[in-house]
């Protein structure tokens, strides 16, 4: 009996929730995922060898990009919001598939700062189109762990698309390059295909101009994407912060860095759907906004203990650490899901849900300096970016409160 009900448990995490619109929209997710993990993999050797690129100029390319993402979210929120969240994201995968292949004929600097904007219009706005068209698709009952699986879904396929890349990478030619170019934008002519399979849901007329700067006009709103978007730092701080914490404040060797990757992508598969669960209603998303900023400082407080110690014990504090701010990002994540459900009015929720979106890509922008500065200073700065996340956490958790989600 024990193993039938084991069977069952995991079972609910194998199978997509959201009956049949979950299991197109996971099918759609695992596509684009496989090809964006491809596309990652390569991107930047691509454009430093065979566009002949500085690292410099690659980053500030990118910057910029991350500027026009922020800018374009809303206006694309909008139109979902009045002419549908499923037409409106068809079109941004089609729109996707043209930029991205554009990449292919960039010989220069300005041409990828261009193709790059072109990149970042469709790419600053999917997130909150998808999310807009779950909560059409799929019972309110169900749309956090929805979410919660697609996030796996999207983990998983990055991490084979990556994988998958390495052949390219080890070709190492222009045309291995382009390839892997062309490939994510046919994943985004697959998805766009898959999601137009949906059947109309949701109202495919919502808010009139007239109302069109509601979301931006919402204060607690607004103080909950901020809060949101100084928990979201978790994504620099393992992209960026842990590696730069081993490698100038630890005597731990450099082939640490791609375990931590490994653990973080492992757990963030197996456990999201679980964790999600415990966030699907406007109080239980305040209280995962809590323990996500107490798991976000404690990764911070034992990455200090990590170094001040060598050997074994520092691995075991950086592999505690690395599990903490897993289950910080998990429940961050979640969180802003329920959050963003419960309190976006329904006529206007992708609009909303893009102003929530935002908080993650002013943090892509500024987590870099952020967290760079951070593991500069040394523990005290850790210190004090682990107070900064708790504090955030809490903010976002009172006006949850505020809003009626008594905790």
């Amino acid at each position: 009996m024990a193993a039938v009900r084991l069977t069952g448990r995991l079972g609910g995490v194998v199978r997509p929730p959201g009956g049949r619109a979950g299991r197109i929209l996971a099918t759609s997710i695992t596509v684009d995922a496989v090809g964006r993990g491809l596309f990652l993999a390569g991107s930047v050797v691509f454009f430093t060898r065979e566009v002949g690129l500085s690292a410099a100029e690659v980053g500030a390319g990118l910057a910029i990009a991350g500027l026009v993402g922020l800018l374009a979210g809303y206006p694309v929120g909008l139109l979902a919001d009045r002419f549908g969240a499923r037409r409106v994201l068809v079109g941004l995968h089609i729109y996707r598939a043209f930029a991205l292949a554009a990449y292919t004929l960039i010989e220069s600097f300005t041409g990828f700062v261009l193709v790059g904007g072109l990149v970042a219009v469709a790419a600053g706005s999917t997130v909150p189109v998808l999310q807009t068209l779950v909560g059409d698709a799929v019972g309110a009952e169900q749309r956090v762990t929805t979410m919660g699986y697609l996030r796996a879904v999207q983990n998983a396929g990055f991490a084979v698309g990556g994988l998958l890349a390495a052949g390219a990478i080890g070709v190492d030619t222009r045309t291995a390059y382009v390839a892997l170019i062309l490939v994510n934008a046919a994943s985004f002519v697959v998805s766009a295909f898959l999601v137009r399979r949906l059947p109309t849901v949701g109202s495919t007329r919502r808010a009139g101009s007239a109302r069109a700067l509601d979301a931006l006009r919402d204060i607690p709103f607004l103080i909950i994407t901020a809060g949101n978007g100084i928990l979201q730092l978790h994504t620099t701080l393992l992209a960026v912060g842990v590696p730069l914490w081993i490698l100038l404040h630890t005597s731990m060797p450099p082939v640490v860095v791609a375990a931590v990757f490994v653990l973080n992508t492992v757990l963030a598969v197996a456990l999201q759907v679980p964790v999600s669960a415990t966030a699907t209603t406007l109080p239980g998303s305040g209280t995962a906004f809590r323990r996500a900023g107490l798991s976000l400082a404690v990764c911070c407080v034992l990455l200090v203990a990590s170094g001040y110690q060598a050997g074994a014990v520092a691995v075991a504090l950086l592999v505690l650490a690395v599990i903490a701010l897993t289950f910080g990002e998990m429940l961050q994540a979640a969180a802003a899901w329920s959050a963003g459900y419960a309190l976006a009015p329904e006529q206007r929720r992708a609009s909303y849900l893009s102003v929530l979106g935002m908080g993650s890509s002013v943090q892509s922008m500024a987590g870099p300096v952020i967290i760079t500065a951070v593991v500069g200073v040394g523990t005290w700065g850790l210190l004090l970016l682990a107070a900064g996340l708790m504090a955030a956490a809490e903010v976002a958790r009172g006006v949850i409160r505020g809003r009626g989600g008594s905790l």
